[in-house]
């Protein structure tokens, strides 16, 4: 009974029919609910459907079913993790932060979680709580390293934040976004040269749009601004900077 209910969750998921899987998944779950197997198609299927709610536009059907995978035992750290990263998207910070709080609950150590409640903390700028949540994180992890230069650009210490980024990209180099961070802090902190450097190779490079690198240029308060697109193009692609009018 528990191995046809899961044969017939994988094959739903591999046709398409999400609503089916969870279904079946289910089922599989309550024919063995100690069945580890059964319990993780469950939230596979789960997390798979909700992915293809929120891309419909339901987003409401989407936090549902992601609700129902952190309400499984033993715990799915993955549905809180989703789920409070998808209310944080859809600017619900405090039922963000409510899921990663709940989560947290279940596994006071998951770093992940804590990583979570950092970020939802800073984009509604809790810089204390945002504090409080990064001493929970290991300093050594990319993921920490990353929240701490957050920090400190959202507190305007925009020199530390480039080092910490800096130290950061010791460890994954080719972070294009980081790189772009990094410029950007560089330039509030005043040394514009060198963030306009790194713009520039980014530009080179071609990891990312170049629009955001444009609003990265002219963002900083010592940024460059330029009447128009073209000509900020231009410059980050390396072309001598317009004449003035």
């Amino acid at each position: 009974m528990i191995q046809d209910a899961i044969s017939a969750a994988m094959e739903a998921l591999r046709a398409g029919r999400w609503a089916e899987a969870e279904v079946r998944a289910g089922e599989a779950v309550a024919a063995d609910p100690a069945s580890p197997r059964a319990q993780q198609m469950l939230v596979q299927a789960r997390l798979t459907l909700a992915r293809a709610q929120a891309s419909s536009g339901e987003a409401d059907a989407a936090d549902a079913t992601l609700a129902r995978a952190c309400n499984q035992r033993p715990t799915a750290l993955e549905a809180f993790i989703a789920l409070g990263e998808m209310r944080k998207a859809r600017g619900d910070l405090a039922g963000a932060e409510t899921v990663f709080q709940q989560g947290l609950g279940l596994a006071p150590d998951a770093q992940a979680l804590w990583l979570g409640l950092a970020s939802v903390r800073m984009a509604a700028n809790d810089r204390l709580g945002a504090r409080a949540a990064i001493a929970h994180l290991d300093g050594t992890r990319f993921g920490a390293r990353i929240a701490r230069a957050q920090l400190a650009f959202l507190e305007g210490d925009f020199a530390v934040a480039a080092t910490l980024y800096g130290e950061a990209l010791t460890e994954r180099p080719d972070a294009a976004t980081i790189r772009m961070e990094r410029a950007r802090a560089l330039a509030e902190a005043g040394e514009r040269a060198a963030a306009e450097a790194e713009l520039r190779r980014l530009a080179r490079d071609g990891p990312l749009p170049l629009g955001r690198l444009i609003l990265a240029l002219a963002a900083a308060a010592h940024g460059r601004a330029f009447l128009r697109p073209t000509d900020a193009a231009r410059f980050l692609n390396g072309a001598p900077e317009p004449a003035a009018a």
